[in-house]
């Protein structure tokens, strides 16, 4: 309900949704690395707390399961882009990558006082929806959690509880020869169809239809269950080649093929954070899938289509860095550290206007691309201290382990008379 109600929630109210969800689970359930449940059976209380349910059809695996939830949450939000990088690359990692590295990736996004976070964003939930709508929703939890309670005693051939039994309408019992009769009928019935199909496969079944050039056969099913394409050898190289899990619907055709290889290329360049050229792999996967009908290669196209949109947003993300300029104090940022000389700090009880403030402005490389004094207080000096500015180097400021533009105010003693 709070997706579907629109309660006002921030991208880091999404954070404390999805770690306190997965902690939970590795902490209460069983083989937490296989299942994970979805947001069906998930419930947010006044406490902070979640409540999950158990039910097998409210469940997902639990990696990208996990990372999947994330991306509900924040769908919509405004959110860093790191953190909508390393939602879709955790959703869509080969192989998953574990629940415990998701949780340690997560803790990163995290604010202090996650179950008083999340306690106010059910005060905010419960003051929009209002009691009766979370009432009605509580009941219907309960119901859910009896009928999954319910069903493995019933499943398992168990007596149903005696309240549904005296419910339960009659059912009025065939005589044994009526039943009998209708035996003997079924079987005649087999044994026709039995010998129809026979005829049928002798006369046509070696036949394959003509198709139009560029489409799939059908497929034939010999007798020993296995699934082979019709007209070719089931013991053939080719055809085990071609063979497709049970479910599918066709054998990939050399286009498609070409199209996964590409994906696979962008999601290599996109590991070694080259987003431009992920993002013209992604991009020709689209164009290689355009000549490719069908609602099967959907998937393909939304995995190609989301990987470019977050490869262009990090390039995006790595201009921004490029150009912007950090300041002391900044989130995530560590300061440059000079390698030499600075001058000394002035004593506090220096008056004010024998101080000046230096501006010194430090690249990626730690060194000075500019320097120029903030406060009006001409010196003879002025022009010296810049031009020595420009000599200084420093171990350059960083921010996610990626050297950032630095702007460093120094405040100095500089009078005439000393």
């Amino acid at each position: 309900m709070l997706l579907t109600k629109d309660v006002a929630y921030e991208w880091h109210d999404g954070v404390a949704l999805a770690a306190q969800l997965v902690a939970q689970v590795r902490a209460d359930i069983p083989h937490a690395e296989e299942r994970i449940p979805d947001l069906r059976g998930v419930t947010l209380e006044g406490t902070g707390a979640l409540a999950l349910s158990a039910h097998p059809e409210h469940s997902m695996p639990a990696m990208p399961g996990a990372a999947q939830l994330l991306q509900q949450l924040l769908s919509g939000k405004e959110q860093p882009t790191p953190l909508r990088l390393f939602a879709m690359q955790a959703a869509t990692a080969e192989p998953p990558m574990s629940l415990a590295l998701f949780a340690e990736e997560l803790e990163k996004w995290e604010r202090p006082n996650r179950l008083a976070k999340l306690g106010a964003l059910y005060q905010r939930a419960f003051e929009q929806i209002g009691p009766a709508a979370l009432t009605d929703e509580a009941k219907l939890r309960e119901a859910r959690a009896q009928e999954a309670m319910r069903g493995p005693v019933n499943s398992g051939g168990a007596a149903a509880p005696a309240a549904a039994a005296k419910t339960k309408p009659a059912t009025a019992k065939k005589p044994a020869g009526q039943n009998a009769n209708a035996g003997t009928v079924v079987i005649i019935g087999v044994v026709m169809l039995a010998a129809a199909g026979g005829t049928w496969f002798v006369l046509n079944g070696r036949r394959p239809a003509p198709q139009p050039a560029g489409t799939v056969s059908s497929e034939t099913t010999p007798s020993d269950g296995s699934t082979t394409p019709a007209g070719s050898s089931g013991s053939s190289p080719a055809a085990r080649r071609a063979a497709r899990p049970q479910g599918s619907a066709a054998t990939p055709s050399a286009v498609v093929a070409s199209a996964e290889a590409e994906l696979a290329r962008g999601r290599e360049l996109f590991a070694r954070q080259d987003y431009a050229a992920a993002a013209a792999a992604f991009d020709r996967v689209l164009q290689i899938l355009a000549r490719e009908p069908g609602p099967q290669l959907e998937e393909l196209r939304q995995v190609a289509r989301s990987m470019a949109e977050v490869s262009r947003a990090a390039i995006a993300e790595q201009v921004e860095a490029a150009t912007r300029e950090y300041r002391v104090g900044d989130e995530g940022v560590i300061d440059p550290v000079a390698l030499g000389f600075l001058p000394p700090k002035p004593d506090p009880a220096t008056p004010a206007e024998r101080l000046q403030v230096l501006e010194v402005h430090i690249n990626t490389s730690g060194t000075v691309d500019s320097a120029k004094f903030v406060m009006n207080r001409p010196s003879f000096r002025n022009s010296w201290w810049i031009s020595a500015a420009k000599a200084w180097r420093f171990s350059p400021a960083t921010r996610n382990g990626q050297p950032v533009r630095f702007v460093m105010r120094i405040v100095m003693d500089d009078s005439a008379g000393r």
